[in-house]
């Protein structure tokens, strides 16, 4: 079973692919894929009760599809004098959050 989960990266490219029908790949009609090329961010950790991650860097490019990414507002704040940032997310996303409220409340 699959369950959401934040990523956070930076958006470098968006490609239209067309792939023509092919009788010898059984692909019976044309079809355009949207893809996007992306930098994920290098979490070091997360704080799982407030849903704060904290990067360092950023890790190889990657080609996912469109449809899965959600572009947000977010900023980052540098935490102490090192190079670990917190990502501030601001999205109206199902896993944003603004807000924390005990569980015992």
């Amino acid at each position: 079973e699959f369950l959401p989960e934040a990523f956070h990266g930076r958006l470098q490219q968006v490609f239209s692919v067309k792939v023509p029908a092919n009788a010898a790949a059984k692909i019976e009609r044309s079809e355009t894929f949207l893809l996007a090329g992306i930098t994920p961010c290098n979490v070091q950790f997360r704080h799982n009760t407030l849903d704060i991650h904290c990067f360092k860097g950023e890790l190889t490019k990657e080609v996912v599809d469109l449809n899965r990414v959600e572009c947000s507002p977010v900023s980052r704040v540098r935490r102490g004098n090192g190079n670990l940032y917190a990502i501030l997310d601001r999205s109206e996303g199902l896993l944003a959050r603004r807000v924390y409220i005990p569980e015992d409340n």
